[in-house]
Parts: C-alpha cells; sequence; structure tokens
C-alpha cells in the first residue's frame, strides 16, 4: 500500500521585522538578543569581582606604605634616583668657572659661589724640544686683570701639585675644602681638549715651516734696545761688541756649520752688565748656574781672581766646552774680566771696552732697534739664509789660516744683517755702518791672533822710542817737577826706573802698536814683570807742594838695553 506523509516545507530565512498586518518583532531575533544581554551581565559581574580584588591589593600596599622601614626605603629610592651624580665645570659669561650638576631627570643645579675668581683658564701638554720632557702649562688671568700661570711637570700632575704651583703664582679659589677637588677637576677637563705642542724656547723656533722668535728673559739687550751707540762707527771696539750681541740673538737661527766654538771675553775697568756667575768657584757651582741660566741667549761671567790656579783652570775648560756644543748650546757665553789673562789668552776671544763704552745706551744710530733686526730676518727667511752664507763663506775664505777664522767669518755673517737691517729702516746710515765694519774686521782679527805672538815686550819698546821722537812724549827727572808737570804726555824717571800713567801705556800701545789688543800689550807687560802694578807716587814740586799720582813703573835696563841710546836723552 502506498502512503503519503506529511509535506514539511524548506526552512528559509525569513524577515526579523515585517510591515503591515504582521507581527514587527522575530521571535528568533528576540532570542539572540536576550542571549547577547546575559553574556553582558556575566562579563560585568567579572569585572566588579576583579576591580574588588585591584581595591584589596591597593589597601595591602597602603598598609605597607604605613610601615617606617619601607618609608625609609622608598625615601631612599627617590633620593638615590633624583641626585645630582653628573658634575661639570661651565664657563659663565663672567669668565669664571661654576660647577654644575645634573640628575637623571635631566634637572640642572648651579653652585652660587664660583671655583675662583680668576679668568680665562687654560691648560696643554708642552714639550720642551731640548730634552724630550713632557710638563703641564697652566695659564689665567687674575682678579686685577695680571696674566699668570705655572708649570708642573706630567709625572707630578696630582692636587697637591697643582694648588701648590696655583697658589704660589698667585691663584684663589672660592669653594672652601672642597675648591682643590675642583680645581683639580678644571685643570683635568681643560687638558682634554686640548692637542700636545712644543713648547717654544727662547730664540728662534721653527713652526710649520717658519720661523718666530722668543726673547729670552734674562736678555742684556732688549729688542727695543738700539744696535748701535750714537758713538759706535767711529769705534772698532763697540762695533766688534754689537756683532757679539747680534750673534746671541740669531745663534738659534743660523746652521750648525755656522755656530763659534769659544766663549767670548770683554776686558774692561768696569761694567754695565752685573751677573752673580763668577769661575771664581768650585765647578760644581759652575754647572749650577750655568744650568739655571740656560734659557739666556747671553749669560755673562765674572772672571775672577781665583787663588787656586787648577780650580780657575778646570772652570775656564768647562766654559770652552760649553761653547763647542754648537746648536746644542743657545747660549752665547762672556767673560767679564778687567784684564787679559792667561786664561782668557787660551780659551777666550777678547774685545777690550773702555769704561764709557762698557755702559749701556739709551740712543742709538737712527734708532733703529733689535727688534728691528729680528722682525727683519722674521720677515725674509729666504734672504736671511742667502746672505749670511755669502758673508760667512766670504770671511772663511780671506782668513783662511787664522785660529780664529770660525769666529771671525760668524761675526762678519751676523754683521751683514746689521748692515742689511740698516739699509731697510735708516737707508742714509748704511754705508756708514758698512764701513765701520769693513774697518774692524780689517784691523780687529790680526789682533786676536797676535795673541798667540810673545813679542809684544819688545814691540812696546819701540814704541816708546818712537814716540821719544815724534816728541809725543817727554821725560822729565822725578826731582825737579814744578807745577807745569803733565802726566798725560811726561815720562818721570829716577836713576832706575821710569813712571808713566797707565793712560799714556794705552795711548802708546794703541798707536804705535795696532796689530795687538791693548789689553794684551798690558798682559804681556805685567806677565813679564816689565810693568808694575798700580802705585800711588807723591810728588814733590819745586813750590814746596806735593802731588800724588797714581803711576806704573818701568825698569830703565829694559828700555835702554841693547845698545839703544838713552831714552831719556832722546828729546834733549
Amino acid at each position: 500500500m502506498y502512503c503519503m506523509g506529511t509535506y514539511q516545507a524548506p526552512q528559509v530565512p525569513q524577515p526579523a521585522v515585517t510591515f503591515g498586518d504582521e507581527r514587527l518583532v522575530d521571535p528568533w531575533a528576540v532570542t539572540m538578543l536576550q542571549n547577547t544581554c546575559s553574556n553582558l551581565q556575566v562579563q560585568n559581574m567579572a569585572l566588579q569581582q576583579e576591580n574588588a580584588a585591584l581595591k584589596n591589593k591597593s589597601q595591602s600596599l597602603q598598609q605597607q606604605r604605613e610601615n617606617p622601614l619601607c618609608k625609609a626605603a622608598n625615601r631612599a629610592y627617590l633620593r638615590e634616583f633624583t641626585a645630582y651624580k653628573t658634575e661639570s665645570l661651565v664657563e659663565f659669561p663672567d669668565g669664571r668657572y661654576y660647577l654644575v650638576k645634573e640628575n637623571p631627570l635631566g634637572e640642572p643645579y648651579k653652585f652660587i659661589k664660583p671655583v675662583s675668581d680668576c679668568t680665562e683658564f687654560s691648560a696643554r701638554y708642552a714639550i720642551d724640544p731640548r730634552d724630550g720632557s713632557t710638563s703641564i702649562e697652566v695659564r689665567y688671568r687674575l682678579p686685577n686683570g695680571t696674566l699668570s700661570g705655572f708649570r708642573v711637570a706630567d709625572d707630578k700632575f696630582q692636587q697637591n701639585a697643582l694648588i701648590q704651583g696655583f697658589y704660589k703664582s698667585g691663584g684663589t679659589l672660592r669653594c672652601g675644602k672642597d675648591g682643590p677637588r675642583l680645581f683639580y677637576m678644571l685643570i683635568a677637563q681643560l687638558l682634554s681638549k686640548q692637542e700636545i705642542y712644543f713648547q717654544p724656547i727662547p730664540g728662534w723656533n721653527i713652526n710649520t715651516s717658519r720661523w718666530f722668535f722668543k726673547e729670552s728673559a734674562g736678555c742684556e739687550a732688549p729688542l727695543d734696545s738700539p744696535i748701535l751707540r750714537p758713538d759706535a762707527l767711529t769705534s772698532e771696539d763697540q762695533m766688534m761688541m754689537a756683532a757679539v750681541i747680534g750673534l746671541s740673538f740669531l745663534k738659534t737661527r743660523l746652521p750648525e756649520d755656522m755656530q763659534p766654538t769659544k766663549p767670548f771675553a770683554v776686558i774692561s775697568e768696569s761694567f754695565s752688565i752685573t751677573t752673580k756667575i763668577t769661575l771664581n768657584c768650585k765647578l760644581a757651582e759652575l754647572k749650577k748656574q750655568l744650568n739655571h741660566h740656560r734659557d739666556d741667549l747671553l749669560i755673562h761671567v765674572r772672571g775672577g781672581f781665583a787663588s787656586n790656579r787648577y780650580q780657575k783652570a778646570t772652570n775656564y775648560d768647562y766654559l770652552s766646552d760649553e761653547a763647542e756644543k754648537g746648536s746644542a748650546s743657545r747660549s752665547i757665553y762672556i767673560v767679564q774680566a778687567k784684564e787679559l789673562t792667561p786664561e782668557i789668552r787660551e780659551h777666550c776671544i777678547p774685545i777690550q771696552l773702555n769704561p764709557a763704552e762698557a755702559c749701556s745706551a739709551t740712543t742709538g744710530v737712527d734708532s733703529v732697534t733689535w727688534g728691528d733686526l729680528i722682525s727683519l730676518v722674521e720677515g725674509n727667511p729666504n734672504e736671511f739664509d742667502s746672505r749670511v752664507y755669502r758673508a760667512y763663506k766670504e770671511e772663511r775664505d780671506r782668513m783662511e789660516g787664522s785660529s780664529f777664522c770660525q769666529e771671525i767669518a760668524v761675526l762678519r755673517a751676523v754683521s751683514e744683517i746689521i748692515c742689511w737691517t740698516f739699509s731697510q729702516k735708516a737707508s742714509l746710515s748704511e754705508e756708514k755702518v758698512r764701513g765701520a765694519y769693513k774697518t774692524a774686521f780689517d784691523h780687529y782679527p790680526s789682533r786676536w791672533d797676535s795673541m798667540l805672538n810673545t813679542t809684544a815686550s819688545d814691540c812696546f819698546r819701540n814704541a816708546l822710542y818712537a814716540a821719544a821722537r815724534e816728541q809725543t812724549i817727554r821725560f822729565r827727572d822725578i826731582d825737579d817737577l814744578d807745577e807745569t808737570y803733565c802726566k798725560e804726555k811726561e815720562v818721570l824717571y829716577d836713576e832706575y826706573t821710569l813712571y808713566l800713567t797707565l793712560d799714556l801705556v794705552k795711548r802708546l800701545a794703541a798707536k804705535h802698536m795696532p796689530e795687538f789688543l791693548t789689553s794684551d800689550v798690558l798682559a804681556q807687560l805685567t806677565e813679564a814683570g816689565i810693568l808694575s802694578s798700580s802705585i800711588v807716587k807723591t810728588l814733590r814740586l819745586s813750590t814746596g807742594h806735593s802731588k800724588n799720582v797714581r803711576l806704573r813703573s818701568i825698569n830703565r835696563s829694559f828700555v835702554n838695553g841693547y845698545g839703544r841710546r838713552d831714552i831719556t836723552t832722546i828729546s834733549t
């Protein structure tokens, strides 16, 4: 039997909302909305429970904060977090350095007081080119505007050493007990910003292929002093002395083969330059003094009269060794002596000056100064090299065979630079200066060579006879004097002795013995026992008056020997 089931239409989506006479809300939609609402209520309840848990935790934390130990820990943490741990010293617009601190929050804090009232601080590493030693040079300006500074060796870069140097040079601090630490910090901070530099030393220095000059503190002739005295052009001695001073300015600019090898000596009865350095001391003391003045371009040394001849000879030997160092020594040495001694003759190159010439002058020829010479050399390095080389070579060739050839050539090169300076600064005087130097170099070298000649005494005897024949001197019996006696022209005598003044001896030597230094003539006559030391002679005049005169004596047998006519009768 065939059966038929009940027919069911397929389920299809029905609209949730209908219009017309239909129901407005679909029951299925209502059910869905009710389910969603239930879920939200469940979530809300969960949130309320979570919030309650957080409140409980907050209450627990609040209770912990109320614990004294927890409070102290929290305060320590805050102090640590906000502490000013980063320090730096900052230069403010007033030129002073203030301490500035910062914390991790970036909040700065400024000290009320500066580290010091001094300003313009600088610090740098300086290398001494002489021995390669390194030092730390600190410079600053005092509140009164004066520049000051100090230097410490790099291996003594410590807080105490810095503070001592700072206080000794006039600096002051304003931060109480913390001041030394902050000053040490300031110098270290400045050093971190500076490069190492080669320290300029007195004399000529070269930097980036450029020569420049640094004056020494103990310079005899400051740069603003005149090169030549007003009366220098008529004095060979002054011209040579100016060349020696010029050599002290130019020595460190000359090449090694143009370096002098001997110290110089100035023979004079008085000196304008005073010095504590003397050859009349132990060798250890001399070494100490010379090392103390090693930065001086011109070093004066008193000859002294040491009773210990071995000590004197040892000191002269050492001084000569120092002069022979060439460019390794930056100094020119001048021995000051009242007379030419055997030690000077052996070790030095002497220049004689009368007392007036030995004094410094405040005015000079056309007011040309050593500063003018230095500026000219700085600005024209190639021209300088050409001039000194040419002059040096010419004089070396001319004076070949002389025992003093090197020194003569070096001084001749210096004189060329002096003439060049006058040609640029005082053209009207150039030829006069060049002519004066030509005369000096025509005569002085032969006088130096004559020091090796021991015939000065014989030449002086001839000079006496020549002056007697010319009647430039007169002879007079010491027992037959009146008011007409003239010590400048007259030689007194008795049965055995001639008496004359030292000035008259010098004039005779200068006029009739030009190939000798006058000081050398006096030295040889004295060393041979021919010329006595100074004596005061009381002369009785025919008028009954007496007259004291300082004289020197010479034995008549020395003058009248060898079959010569009695000199006292020549003018009669």
